[in-house]
């Protein structure tokens, strides 16, 4: 049994939030590709791009350039920059910088707290 490319894995997982598509990388390579929006919202808080990579080892290590590089070419489409990677061992790990991070925090708890019924 093959196994299932990592952009597809993001794309099925938040298909009913986020409403993405696969963007190949380049070559075309299997597993080494972008997942982004299939539109673009001015009004969103924030609108999130996976950079996607199977590594080979163990490891779930990106480095500097590969970071650097996903985060200017998402960035460049108004895009949050989020690496995703699957080791050898198909553990998947969701790599982004801590404010982006906080912000998806806040946005949880705000989503959280608007439902919560209050006495009265």
């Amino acid at each position: 049994m093959s196994k299932q490319i990592l952009e597809d894995i993001v794309v099925d997982t938040f298909a009913d939030i986020l409403n993405l598509r696969t963007h190949p990388g380049s070559g075309n390579l299997r597993g080494d590709g972008d997942v982004g929006p299939k539109s673009f919202s001015v009004s969103a808080l924030i609108q999130l791009g996976f950079e996607c990579k199977d590594k080979a080892g163990k490891s779930h290590s990106v480095p500097g350039t590969e970071w650097k590089k996903a985060k200017t070419q998402l960035s460049r489409r108004g895009l949050d920059p989020v690496f995703v990677t699957r080791n050898s061992e198909s553990e998947i790990l969701v790599h982004m910088d801590i404010s982006l991070l906080k912000l998806l925090v806040e946005i949880i708890q705000d989503s959280v707290h608007s439902t919560i019924p209050t006495n009265r």
